[in-house]
Order: C-alpha cells, then sequence, then structure tokens
C-alpha cells in the first residue's frame, strides 16, 4: 500500500485480508484497519466495494456482539446492494439480520429474516448463501427443540455444499450436526462431527470456530459425566476466547466451568463462574446465557442455603427459558413453519410445472426435426429416382424396327434433284420407298445452267452419272418410269429447253 498511495478498489481489499486476519486472532484489534478500509471506499466511485466494506464492519460489530450498530451497517450496506442489484449482497444482509436476532434468543424474528432470504431467487450468486441460510435455519430449530427440523435442513445444506465444494460450510454443518447430536444424547456421533469441523476450520484458518467446536467437546465431556476433563478443557479455551476478544463465546464457557464446578462440590467457585457468566450476557444480550447463567446460580445458592438469591436466579431462568421456547415461541414458530413449506410446495409445484412446459416444447421441437428430416431424405429419394429413371431412359437399348431402319438409312442416300424453283430432295418420308426398292445410292449431280440463268439440272455429258450405282447384294430393277417434266412454275423456253 505505501507502494501504491492512490486509491483504488486494490487498496480497499488489501485492507478488507489484512482486517480478516488481524480479527481471526483478536476481534477488537481489526478495527481502525476496519474504519480505513470502509474510509476508502468512500473516496472511490466503486458501489459493490463500498457495499462489501459497509457488510464487513456490520460483520466486525456482530462479533463484538453490538447489534444496534450492526444494523445500521447492514442496512446501508443493503441499499447500497440493491442499488447495483446484487441478489447475493441483499441475501447476506438478510441472513445476518437474523443471525444476531438469534443470537439475541428472538428465534421468531430470527426466522422471519431467513424465509424472507431465502424467498429470494436461487442463482449461482446466491447459492453458497442459501447454504448458510440453512445452516442458520438448523441451528434456530435445534435451540426451540424441534432436531427433525433441523436436521433436514442441514440435510439439504450438506448435499449443496459437498456437490458444489464448499469447505467453508461443511465445517458449520458438521458443527451444527454435532450440536443437535449432543442434545439428543447421541455422544459418538457427536464426537466424530466436532472432530471434522475442527480439521476443516483449521485448515481454512478460522479460529473462532475452532474454539467454538473445542468449547462445544468440552461440554460433551460434561454430558458424559468427565466433570474434570470437562473443566481443564473448559480452561484452556476460555483463556483463549478472552485472548482473541470474543464475546458471543465467553458466557457459554464460564458456564460450563461454573457447572463443572458444582458437580465436584466446589460451590463458592460455581457462583463465581456463574456471576461472571450472568454479566457477560447480560453486556451481549444473550438471551441462552443468561438462561444458562441462571440455572446454575439458583442451583448454588440453594447449596449455600442462599434461598432468596436462588429465587431470584430461578425467576430470571423461568422468564428468559419463557422467551426463548414459551408456549406463544412455539406457536409463532410453528406458524412461520407452516408457512415456509407452503412456499416450498408452491415453489416445488412452480417448478414441476416449469419442467412439464418444458419436457413438452422438447418433445415437440424433436417431432419438428424428425419431420423435417423425413421430408429431406423423401425429397433426397424422389430427386435420386428422377435421376435414376432419366439415365435408364438415356441408355436404353433401341428397339430392332429402329435399328433396321438406321442401317438402311446409312446404306441409302437418295440424289437431289432441282426442276426450276422447284427441289427434289431425299424426304424421310419417301426414304422406305427407296430401301425397298433396293436400297440404291443417287450420286449428287452437278448444277449446270438453265434458261433465265437458273439452275436446271445436270449437263448432258453429265447425266450419265446420275445413273444409279447399285452393289452386286441389291437387285437391279427390272425397269425405270420414264422421266416426268417438271411444268411447275417453268416458262415456254424453260420447256422447250427440257423437251
Amino acid at each position: 500500500m505505501q507502494a501504491h498511495p492512490e486509491r483504488t478498489k486494490e487498496q480497499v481489499g488489501l485492507l478488507s485480508k489484512l482486517a480478516d486476519t488481524i480479527q481471526a486472532n483478536d476481534v477488537r484489534a481489526a478495527r481502525p484497519v476496519r474504519v480505513a478500509a470502509l474510509r476508502l471506499a468512500h473516496h472511490i466511485d466503486y458501489r459493490n466495494v463500498l457495499a462489501e466494506a459497509l457488510l464487513n464492519m456490520a460483520d466486525y460489530h456482530v462479533q463484538l456482539a453490538q447489534y444496534d450498530s450492526a444494523a445500521t451497517y447492514l442496512r446501508q450496506a443493503e441499499q447500497e446492494f440493491k442499488r447495483i442489484r446484487d441478489l447475493g449482497g441483499e441475501v447476506r444482509c438478510l441472513g445476518r439480520l437474523g443471525r444476531i436476532a438469534d443470537q439475541q434468543g428472538e428465534f421468531v424474528v430470527s426466522l422471519d429474516y431467513t424465509f424472507r432470504a431465502l424467498a429470494l431467487a436461487t442463482t449461482g450468486n446466491t447459492r453458497r448463501f442459501n447454504t448458510s441460510l440453512k445452516i442458520q435455519l438448523a441451528t434456530t430449530y435445534a435451540q426451540v427443540g424441534d432436531y427433525a427440523e433441523a436436521r433436514r435442513y442441514l440435510r439439504q445444506a450438506q448435499w449443496t455444499a459437498k456437490h458444489w465444494d464448499y469447505p467453508d460450510r461443511l465445517n458449520l454443518i458438521w458443527g451444527e450436526l454435532g450440536e443437535v447430536s449432543r442434545q439428543q444424547h447421541q455422544w459418538a456421533a457427536a464426537q466424530e462431527y466436532f472432530t471434522r469441523s475442527i480439521a476443516i476450520s483449521r485448515r481454512l484458518g478460522e479460529a473462532p470456530h475452532v474454539l467454538a467446536m473445542q468449547l462445544n467437546l468440552a461440554r460433551l465431556a460434561e454430558d458424559q459425566g468427565r466433570y474434570a476433563a470437562a473443566a481443564a478443557q473448559g480452561q484452556q479455551v476460555l483463556a483463549r476466547i478472552q485472548a482473541a476478544h470474543l464475546p458471543l463465546l465467553l458466557p457459554p464457557a464460564q458456564a460450563l466451568l461454573a457447572r463443572a464446578a458444582l458437580h465436584r462440590g466446589q460451590v463458592a467457585q460455581a457462583v463465581a463462574y456463574g456471576r461472571q457468566s450472568l454479566r457477560a450476557s447480560q453486556e451481549a444480550s444473550l438471551l441462552v446465557g443468561i438462561r444458562e447463567a441462571s440455572a446454575v446460580l439458583a442451583d448454588a445458592y440453594t447449596r449455600q442455603r442462599a434461598y432468596a438469591l436462588a429465587l431470584a436466579a430461578l425467576r430470571q431462568f423461568n422468564n428468559a427459558n419463557e422467551r426463548l421456547v414459551g408456549e406463544a415461541t412455539r406457536r409463532r414458530t410453528a406458524l412461520l413453519q407452516v408457512g415456509q413449506q407452503q412456499r416450498e410446495q408452491q415453489d416445488q409445484i412452480r417448478l414441476l410445472t416449469q419442467q412439464n412446459r418444458l419436457q413438452a416444447q422438447t418433445q415437440e421441437l424433436i417431432r419438428l426435426r424428425a419431420q423435417r428430416q423425413l421430408i429431406g431424405l423423401s425429397a433426397l429419394t424422389l430427386l435420386a429416382l428422377l435421376l435414376a429413371g432419366g439415365a435408364l431412359w438415356q441408355y436404353r437399348p433401341p428397339p430392332p424396327s429402329a435399328a433396321r431402319s438406321r442401317a438402311a438409312h446409312s446404306n441409302c442416300r437418295r440424289p437431289t434433284r432441282r426442276c426450276g424453283h422447284a427441289t427434289l430432295t431425299n424426304q424421310p418420308a419417301k426414304q422406305p420407298a427407296a430401301r425397298r426398292r433396293g436400297g440404291c445410292r443417287w450420286p449428287a449431280a452437278a448444277a449446270g445452267p438453265d434458261i433465265g440463268g437458273q439452275p436446271l439440272g445436270r449437263a448432258p455429258a453429265q447425266r450419265r452419272s446420275l445413273e444409279p450405282r447399285c452393289p452386286q447384294r441389291h437387285p437391279t430393277p427390272a425397269a425405270r418410269p420414264p422421266a416426268r417434266l417438271c411444268l411447275r412454275g417453268a416458262g415456254p423456253q424453260r420447256l422447250a429447253h427440257q423437251v
């Protein structure tokens, strides 16, 4: 950044990555970097960069349980995402609001925000975020005791995360499956799920989630009656949580140590940890933490025979529990669940209708394509038949009579005689008669002068050459008929000349 002092969106990205690295180890230490990134994003003209910076700032305040500031930044980020029409950003903002409500114990409000986010269109830009929403729904349903619904959403999220390779969602899914299994007293399954989640989170460098899963392992040891192991693990996790400034994990860790101390007979230590957990829960507005701390304090005060304090702690527990999982909360949650199921059924009906319409269009397209192919094949077949017929017609064998006629025509040529303006020619119609007379060939006569300057015929000296030369194979006719005079168009002089 010192090498490139100009204000660019790349600098905002570098500041955000630096803040993520710092925030993984110490949340509060990342504040100056977050503020610098947001200030720089306001000075550059990139709406998407500004929206992401606002969302990161909201996440920072959520981890510190500063919900009012987080909600303010989330609304600003949502407006920016709407301006640039970023559907994924809108989904993330609604999901963050649902998470805030869940952490405060407002389960109905959390479900409302989450269902609203799921109602948005699912695209490639929102698939990963919808997976997070289903994990959030599973968390809420597990807290109200609806484990079947929690597992249903977790199975859906698990399939999506595995299919599209979302390791940063798989670690959350394994963690929630472990928590559901722990609450259902399935110790072996819970141990396996927590171990998987820790392995993936360490590979991704998500230290806060690793601490949360280690705290769940300590709770698992407590549920199994291994209080010494639970206390030892809880002490280690608590020290790391305090160093990382994670106020959301601090109350449950202190409540765990209070219960472990109470089971080992250390009542004073249990009261101390219980009071610390209650105070931290009130500061972070964690209704679940208030319920846990009040329960352990009521038991510890009873053992100390401080019945007034025990009664006050018990009332506080009942109030928190009623707000969390009371009858009104269950009814409203059930109504929201029914509404969501109806929306899911409508979406399925709409999807099936679209699939049926698409299938019908595909079948119609296939039918039209097959029809065009059949028409083209028929046209090609007809063309081939026509070409074959033309070829056969052109090269057909001649009939026998036609062959004999061509042979006779090639052996007999009639001479051309001129008479006045008329011309006596071998006409095709007269050729058969000549062929019947023997097929003689008449040589052409040389033209001679006639009366009036018109060719009359052959010269007398050449008339002998007009005699037919018949080959030996043809018999000589017995007598020739006398030549007839051509009187057509001839004058007196031409007639005298012919005589």
